[in-house]
């Protein structure tokens, strides 16, 4: 399963990727952003979504992002451009960490 998330959830552009993404059967709706609708479950916003989408939204800030495996930006120009160059550096921070445990892992059981 591919980890998701999506930055600025609750617009047209961020509604219809809830929509698409919430049908894939490989991807993993990880965290959805919306400062305003911060704890209101994606299913009571979107009645359309219940049984689809178990997750609520959360503000950017409390939002585990670095856990996602791609992250999309439904947000105007400027706050894209603003907050995709952090996203990018902290993602490739967590990945380098997932690889190490992973190589760490391989090590311990080809040594068994």
């Amino acid at each position: 399963m591919i980890k998701i998330g999506i930055v600025g959830g609750t617009g047209y552009t961020g509604v219809e990727l809830l929509r698409i993404l919430a049908t894939h059967p490989q991807a993993q709706l990880t965290a959805i952003t919306s400062r305003k609708e911060d704890g209101v479950p994606v299913a009571q916003m979107y009645p359309s979504l219940r049984g689809r989408v178990n997750i609520a939204f959360s503000s950017p800030e409390k939002a585990n992002l670095n856990e996602c495996d791609v992250v999309f930006f439904a947000t105007p120009h400027g706050v894209a451009m603003a907050q995709a160059p952090q996203q990018a550096a902290a993602q490739v921070v967590a990945h380098r960490k997932r690889a190490k445990q992973l190589a760490d892992l391989k090590a311990r059981s080809e040594e068994h």
